[in-house]
C-alpha cells in the first residue's frame, strides 16, 4: 500500500511513502491516541491545534508522537505526519497547518540567550519580545523531484539562495516489516514537470524578554500562511519553533527559527470586567475626575507656574484623541519647557510609569540610531538581504509614549530626526537596511531654555530647537519654579513641600489605579457632539478671521491648530470615559492651548482677545518677533528720555501694521507699562529683558 504525504510549508518530509502495510498500521496506530486526546483539537478554521497545556509528566511519554518533538533530533519528521493523519479526519480541513498553543510546566521554557546547538530541529518553547515585523513574503518551493524508485521528495528554495539544488541521491528511508528503516540506494532524481507551488512567510526580528532592544540578543523567526499578521511589533509572545541553521552548517552560529505556535502575553494591565466596573467607579465617584487624576500625577511637585497645566495636558497625551478616517494623527505632543530644577524631568518619569507602553530616553547620551533604528549586518540572512533594522527608542515606543528628557542637549541632527515620525508615526531610514518602521507614538518631552535663562520678550525663542520639531508639538507648557505672592505665601510653600518630603504627597488615586484608568480611558472613542463640533468651529474661525484682519506677513492659523482643538476635546472627554465629546470638554481643551500660547509669549502679555491669540501664537515664529522687539525698541527710546511718544512716530518705526502694533500697545497699558493720552504714549516701564533688545 502506498500513501504519499503532501508537505506542509516549512517541512519536506523525508518518509514521503509507506510501502508496507503493517508497518503503515503501526505508524498510524502511534499518532491515533494523540488525535483522540485533549492535546490535538481542530481550530475554527479547521487547521490542526496541539494544546500544550494538556502536556503533564504522567502523561507526557504516553503520546510518542509529541514526546518525539522534544526528544527527536529532527522534529519535522512528527510534525509532518501528524499533519497528515488530522487531514485524513473530517473536522479537519484538507489542507490543515499545525499550531502549537498553550504552554506546559513540564516543558522547558528558554529565553533567547538559553539557545545553543543541542536545539538544533528540536521544538523549544521561547519567551521573547517581537522587535520588529517584515512584511509577508513568498518564499517559494521548488519542482518535485523523483528518484528511480518513484520516490518524491519537495526541496524548498532556502532564502539564502536563488534557486534549490538538485537532490544528490534519494534520501528516502523504506520501513522494513521489522520495523527497521533502509535508504533507498537509487538515484539520480528526475524533476517533476509543474509540480511546484509556493507558499506565504513573515519574517520577525525576536529579542530578549526583559532587555532593551539595543543590549538584546536578536534572532530571526519565520512563521508561515497560518500566523501571519497574528502579532505585532513591541508584543510579548510565547513561541514553539524548531530552531533551524541557516546555511545548513551545524558548525556556524546562524540560528534561525521556525515558528510552530505564537501568541502574545496579556498586556500588564488587563482590562476585565471587574477592572472595567473598579474605573467607572472612580470616574462616578469623582466630583471632578480629571482634576483628581491630574492631582495624581508627580503629586510630590508643589503647584507652581504651569504645573496644573502641564499634569492635564500629560494625562491628554497618554490617553490621545480619537482615530479618524482620513489618516490625521490621533496622537497628542507635549513640551515642558523651564528653567532646571522645576520638575519636568518627574513630569515625565510618571508619564513612563503610568503608561501601558513607554520608552524613555535621556538627551544627553542618545543619539540619532538609538532614536530611530541602526542597521545591523545579520548572519542569518544571505544575499540583499543582509542588513537588518534594529529599532530605536521610538519605534520601540509603537503604540506608546516616549518620554525624551533634555531635547535641548542632542545634536541638530538628532533633534530633526523627530519631526518626520512626530507627524507621519513612522521611522524610515535610507541606509544599508532601507525601510520603514511603524511608529504610532506620542511624544512627550521637556528642554531647558538655553544657557538657562529667557528671553522675556519671547521665551519660546530661548529653546534651541528645529523649527519643524517644535512646531509638532500640540502643547508647549512653560513649567517653572517661581515664587509668587509674598513671603508669608512663600514659606507656605516651601512648608509644604518639607511635609511631603516627610509624609509623602496626598493624592486621590495610587500608581495601578491611574495606570488602569488611563488604559481604559484610551480605549474609548466618544463621538463629537454637534454643539462640541460647533464650538471647535467657532474657535478657529474666529482665530483665523483676527490673524486676517491684522494683515501682517506670516501671521496665520492653519488647520494644525483645529486638529489640536479637536484631539485635546477628545482627549478631556476619555478622561472623564465620556461616550460623547461635550461644549465643556473643547472649553477645558482651550484652556489647554490657551496657556500653552501664554506660556510662549511675553510676560507682559495678557490674552485678552483674539487678536492677542493670534500675536501670541504668532510670537513663536522668529518672523513676527519683530513686532515685539520693535515696538519695544521705539517705547524704550521714550522711557530713556523721560518724553511721550506720538502714535504716528510708533507706527512708523514698526515694520507691521497699526491693527497688530495697537494689540501690542493695547496690553501694555493693561499691564501698566504704558499710559496713553489720545495719540500720546507716556511711558512708565518696560517688562523685564526688554534692555537686551
Amino acid at each position: 500500500m502506498s500513501k504519499t504525504i503532501v508537505p506542509i510549508h516549512e517541512y519536506d518530509f523525508v518518509r514521503d511513502e509507506i510501502v508496507d502495510e503493517e508497518a503503515a498500521k503501526r505508524e498510524k496506530d502511534s499518532f491515533e491516541p494523540v488525535l483522540n486526546s485533549d492535546i490535538v483539537r481542530p481550530s475554527d478554521d479547521g487547521n490542526i491545534l496541539v494544546d500544550m497545556n494538556h502536556i503533564n509528566e504522567s502523561n507526557f511519554k504516553d503520546y510518542r508522537p509529541i514526546y518525539d518533538l522534544f526528544d527527536f533530533d529532527d522534529s519535522r519528521d512528527v510534525l509532518g505526519l501528524l499533519t497528515y493523519y488530522a487531514r485524513q479526519r473530517d473536522e479537519y480541513a484538507d489542507d490543515a497547518l499545525i499550531e502549537i498553543i498553550g504552554e506546559s510546566d513540564y516543558i522547558e521554557t528558554k529565553s533567547l540567550s538559553d539557545l545553543s546547538i543541542d536545539d538544533h530541529k528540536s521544538v523549544i518553547n521561547i519567551e521573547c519580545r517581537v522587535q520588529d515585523v517584515k512584511k509577508p513574503a513568498v518564499n517559494k518551493y521548488t519542482n518535485k523531484w523523483k528518484c528511480q524508485n518513484e520516490h518524491v521528495t519537495h526541496n524548498k528554495t532556502e532564502r539564502w539562495r536563488s534557486e534549490s539544488d538538485k537532490p544528490v541521491r534519494c534520501q528516502h528511508m523504506i520501513m522494513q516489516p521489522n520495523g527497521d528503516d533502509k535508504q533507498c540506494p537509487m538515484s539520480p532524481y528526475k524533476k517533476i514537470p509543474n509540480a511546484g507551488y509556493s507558499g506565504m512567510v513573515q519574517q520577525l526580528i525576536l529579542g530578549e524578554l526583559e532587555i532593551d532592544d539595543r543590549n538584546s540578543k536578536s534572532i530571526v523567526g519565520e512563521v508561515d500562511n497560518h500566523l501571519i499578521g497574528k502579532v505585532e511589533r513591541r508584543d510579548k509572545v510565547n513561541i514553539w519553533a524548531r530552531v533551524l541553521i541557516a546555511d545548513g552548517d551545524a558548525n556556524k552560529v546562524g540560528y534561525y527559527l521556525h515558528i510552530v505556535g505564537i501568541e502574545p502575553y496579556e498586556q500588564e494591565i488587563e482590562l476585565d470586567e471587574n477592572t472595567v466596573e473598579k474605573v467607572k467607579e472612580m470616574a462616578e465617584l469623582s466630583e471632578s475626575i480629571v482634576d483628581d487624576l491630574a492631582n495624581s500625577v508627580a503629586p510630590h511637585l508643589y503647584n507652581r507656574i504651569g504645573h496644573d497645566t502641564a499634569r492635564q495636558s500629560l494625562l491628554c497625551s497618554i490617553v490621545r484623541g480619537n482615530k479618524n478616517k482620513i489618516g490625521d494623527r490621533n496622537t497628542i505632543n507635549v513640551l515642558l519647557y523651564g528653567l532646571p530644577g522645576a520638575g519636568k524631568t518627574d513630569y515625565l518619569e510618571a508619564v513612563e510609569e503610568l503608561s501601558v507602553i513607554s520608552q524613555f530616553v535621556d538627551g544627553n547620551e542618545v543619539s540619532k540610531p538609538g532614536l530611530t533604528a541602526s542597521a545591523i549586518k545579520d548572519e542569518v540572512i544571505k544575499g540583499d538581504e543582509s542588513w537588518m533594522l534594529t529599532p530605536g527608542a521610538i519605534p520601540q515606543a509603537h503604540k506608546g509614549v516616549l518620554c525624551f528628557d533634555e531635547l535641548d542637549e542632542p545634536d541638530w541632527g538628532t533633534k530633526s530626526a523627530l519631526a518626520t515620525p512626530m507627524q507621519s508615526l513612522k521611522v524610515k531610514v535610507d541606509k544599508a537596511a532601507e525601510g520603514e518602521m511603524e511608529a504610532d507614538v506620542c511624544f512627550v518631552a521637556s528642554a531647558n531654555p538655553e544657557d538657562n535663562s529667557y528671553d522675556e520678550l519671547a521665551p519660546i525663542h530661548s529653546l534651541h530647537l528645529p523649527r519643524q520639531v517644535q512646531d509638532r508639538f500640540d502643547l508647549i507648557v512653560r513649567v517653572d519654579d517661581t515664587v509668587e505672592g509674598d513671603r508669608e505665601d512663600e514659606e507656605e510653600a516651601i512648608r509644604e513641600i518639607h511635609r511631603r518630603r516627610r509624609e509623602g504627597a496626598e493624592c486621590e488615586f495610587d500608581t495601578r489605579e491611574m495606570k488602569e484608568y488611563l488604559a481604559y480611558a484610551r480605549t474609548l472613542e466618544p463621538e463629537m457632539s454637534e454643539a462640541a463640533e460647533e464650538a471647535i468651529i467657532d474657535r478657529i474661525v474666529d482665530l483665523r478671521i483676527a490673524a486676517n484682519e491684522l494683515d501682517v506677513d506670516g501671521i496665520r492659523i492653519t488647520g494644525r491648530e483645529d486638529g489640536k482643538l479637536t484631539r485635546l476635546s477628545e482627549a478631556m472627554a476619555k478622561l472623564r470615559l465620556g461616550d460623547v465629546v461635550t461644549v465643556t470638554d473643547v472649553k477645558r481643551a482651550w484652556n489647554l492651548m490657551r496657556e500653552s500660547w501664554q506660556g510662549i509669549t511675553a510676560d507682559s502679555f495678557n490674552l485678552v482677545d483674539d487678536e492677542d491669540l493670534v500675536v501670541a501664537i504668532s510670537t513663536s515664529k522668529p518672523s513676527q518677533l519683530k513686532l515685539y522687539r520693535q515696538t519695544t525698541d521705539v517705547l524704550s527710546m521714550a522711557l530713556n528720555s523721560d518724553a511721550t511718544i506720538h502714535k504716528d512716530i510708533i507706527y512708523g518705526s514698526v515694520d507691521s501694521p497699526k491693527t497688530a502694533i495697537d494689540v501690542v500697545l493695547d496690553n501694555y497699558v493693561d499691564k501698566g507699562h504704558i499710559r496713553i493720552d489720545g495719540d500720546d504714549v507716556e511711558v512708565i516701564d518696560l517688562p523685564t529683558g526688554s534692555d537686551q533688545v
